[in-house]
């Protein structure tokens, strides 16, 4: 006879949750007991490290779903904004450079005919990420 087959559910990506449902899923799934009281979005980064390495190395009754294409470039620009790292920077595998502003707005620069640079500023995280990945200003 067959062993019966476990069922393993799937969650959201964790980069999908807000840091509440982050905190919630580390407290309810993986055994912690986290604090609501300032567990704000660096006191979750740690955690999230954390789990992604659990994750890794363990097998549990959930699996997450894959993390979007502009997850890790999201990461990227929210460490920028939170460490107050203003100025014209590369992000690792994506096409030009961007900047952070103290208002929370980001500028992108891009290479365009000519080798001529052109700059546009945006205030939408995920657009950010999206126009750099893609290395091209979409409307």
């Amino acid at each position: 006879m067959a062993p019966a087959a476990t069922h393993v559910q799937l969650v959201v990506a964790p980069s999908n949750m807000l840091d509440d449902n982050f905190r919630l899923h580390m407290n309810h799934r993986h055994g912690h007991n986290l604090p609501a009281q300032g567990f704000t979005w660096d006191v979750s980064q740690p955690y999230r490290a954390m789990h992604r390495r659990a994750h890794s190395l363990e097998e549990f009754d959930h699996e997450h779903s894959p993390e979007p294409p502009g997850a890790a470039v999201e990461f990227a620009l929210r460490c920028l904004m939170s460490n107050r790292l203003f100025g014209w920077r590369e992000i690792a595998g994506t096409k030009g450079v961007v900047s952070a502003f103290p208002d929370g707005s980001y500028g992108i620069r891009l290479g365009s005919r000519g080798n001529r640079t052109e700059t546009r500023y945006f205030s939408q995280i995920d657009r950010v990420a999206r126009i750099l990945m893609k290395g091209r200003f979409v409307k």
